[in-house]
């Protein structure tokens, strides 16, 4: 009985102690990072599989995460069948559900079945190789299951599955043609709405693959735009991002701009004019789109940039506390964003771990009543709340002291359904509601019983207490629970009295009265036998306080049995019942 008081008392407090409207959801993400399991408050990359698992890539492990808990794969030392490096920065899927790992130290192939890892080692290839830089940075299956990577040295390569090697790429730029002999650094990697493979280099600029001729060549501008420049310093590419519409986003390390490839249009849409705190945060990027088309772009400390997806309109986003040096003033270091299949944004961060936001949660709305609105709730207290099942969309309210509503989900509306209270110290209140296939309804009350209500919602039936019949509602007060059983029996609960109402004969019976209960002298006189004998079954020798004393037990046949409950508290107590 005490927990459904605190339910109730739950709701009362949820509707009335809020003050105001939200109009617009706040950006309020919850937070997962190292006490939740997650092996590592940097978080460099997101992938959901195929499974609706996410995997989350670290500085130290590849994190597994079902939504409650984490997995973590890390290098081990020796074996070979460990992922091949700890520092994480890219994932992607191929058509068999398998795992394709960029990490600092090559690739990592995670074979789901076996369970563990085939690994890549490019460091014989890369051109002056360093345990502090990463070999590989960004990993893609495109649309026709070529599997791309870009590196730190020998930009991008190609994965040949015949002869199980990954293969360099040529790059024409500027009517030359350059290969690995030479340094190349390629960092992001994408694939556009016309399966064009579009790459970022330090040293080319924004490059494209050009099938028929199997080499990447530099981007096409119009003339407005042939004094750009994306290898210059500061402006290097750290994202691109292919929206909906077709259009890419490039992120560079001081600006954001839009690029229609069909007609070679670049327009500039923001400009970071600040100087980073540190150069290597300026390459830090994420960059989504969800479920409504918006843009959302992390840009490294500088903070988080909503777009509308359509104009080049956008709003910025507290994301974090905010904190000042010399070079300005910079929000919570965003690494990543990542969009999953149900439409909720994921945020990797510097050193807050991972952050978990859904757009599509409504904002909670307080409905008052109002005097001038016959619409409105007919009162500010609420006991319980009950979602029909017989008419679609509707939920009914019991409040204290104004009776039942019936609340429309789709046109915001309360309908208030007048019942005769009478008995009822705050005019009239609905404690407990429970509805029948037909539509019809059961009220327990605060005072008046219990209320039969047929499909439209006129009384047919009263239960109360009538001091001559033992077998009438023990108490018209505080009819906290209705409750339906496999029989069609209907389980009422008060205070301390627990009843079972027949709706077919329309009758009701006491199961348990405290006040009025009796026990034959046999049940007394084998108690007192147990006791003179020390026969005791079983004995509670000290409890703590507010002890559950209860404990399950199978009848696996007929036979007698002495059944004892146990309380703590006075005898007048009416706590006992709690425990009992």
């Amino acid at each position: 009985m005490r927990a459904l008081y605190i339910n109730n008392l739950m709701i009362i407090i949820l509707l009335v102690t809020l003050t105001s409207i939200t109009s617009a959801q706040k950006f309020e993400p919850e937070n997962i990072s190292i006490p939740h399991g997650l092996s590592n408050a940097e978080v460099k990359c997101i992938y959901q599989d195929r499974y609706g698992l996410l995997w989350i890539g670290t500085p130290d492990g590849l994190n597994k995460y079902d939504g409650y808990n984490f997995r973590v794969f890390k290098n081990i030392p020796g074996n070979p069948k460990s992922i091949i490096s700890s520092e994480i920065w890219d994932i992607t899927e191929d058509d068999k559900g398998d795992l394709w790992i960029a990490t600092q130290g090559g690739i990592s192939h995670y074979i789901r079945k076996a369970n563990n890892f085939i690994n890549y080692d490019l460091e014989e290839r890369i051109p002056n190789p360093s345990p502090s830089n990463p070999q590989t940075l960004r990993i893609l299956f495109d649309s026709e299951k070529n599997l791309w990577v870009s590196t730190l040295g020998i930009g991008v390569l190609k994965y040949n599955q015949e002869t199980n090697e990954f293969e360099d790429q040529k790059y024409l730029y500027k009517d030359s043609i350059h290969t690995t002999e030479e340094r190349i650094v390629a960092f992001p990697i994408c694939e556009d709405s016309d399966n064009k493979i579009w790459i970022g280099t330090d040293e080319f600029g924004l490059m494209f693959y050009d099938k028929e001729e199997q080499i990447f060549k530099d981007a096409e501008f119009n003339k407005r735009n042939d004094i750009l420049n994306f290898s210059s310093d500061g402006n290097i590419l750290t994202r691109i991002f292919s929206d909906q519409s077709g259009k890419l986003w490039l992120v560079t390390q001081n600006g954001i701009y839009k690029y229609d490839s069909r007609i070679g249009d670049l327009t500039q849409i923001k400009r970071f004019n600040d100087k980073p705190s540190f150069v290597g945060w300026s390459f830090e990027t994420g960059i989504t789109q969800d479920k409504e088309g918006n843009i959302w772009i992390g840009k490294d400390h500088r903070g988080l940039f909503k777009f509308d997806g359509i104009s080049n309109d956008y709003k910025q986003i507290k994301f974090g506390e905010l904190y000042k040096n010399r070079r300005g003033i910079y929000t919570r270091l965003i690494k990543t964003i990542y969009t999953d299949n149900t439409g909720i944004l994921w945020f990797g961060t510097f050193i807050g771990g991972l952050y978990k936001y859904d757009p599509a949660r409504e904002p909670f709305k307080l409905y008052v009543t109002d005097p001038n609105d016959p619409k409105s709730i007919s009162g500010n207290e609420i006991f319980r709340v009950y979602e029909s099942k017989v008419r679609n969309g509707k939920l009914y309210v019991g409040t204290r002291g104004t009776g039942l509503n019936i609340f429309d989900k789709e046109k915001k509306e309360f309908e208030q359904i007048p019942l005769n209270l009478t008995n009822d110290m705050f005019g009239g209140s609905v404690r407990s509601i429970l509805e029948e296939e037909d539509g019809s309804l059961w009220l327990g009350t605060w005072g008046d019983g219990v209320v039969k209500l047929d499909k439209n919602f006129k009384v047919t039936n009263w239960f109360k207490n009538d001091s001559t019949d033992r077998n009438s509602l023990a108490n018209d007060h505080l009819i906290r629970n209705l409750y339906k059983d496999i029989n069609g029996k209907i389980w009422v609960g008060s205070n301390g009295l627990l009843h079972i109402l027949d709706p077919i004969s329309m009758s009701i019976k006491r199961i348990y009265d405290p006040v009025r209960a009796t026990y034959p002298q046999k049940l007394f006189d084998l108690i007192i036998q147990k006791i003179e004998t020390g026969n005791t079954a079983e004995e509670i020798i000290e409890v703590g306080n507010s002890q559950d004393l209860t404990a399950d037990f199978n009848i696996t046949k007929p036979r007698n049995f002495l059944i004892i409950s146990a309380g703590e508290g006075l005898p007048k107590d009416s706590l006992m019942n709690d425990f009992g």
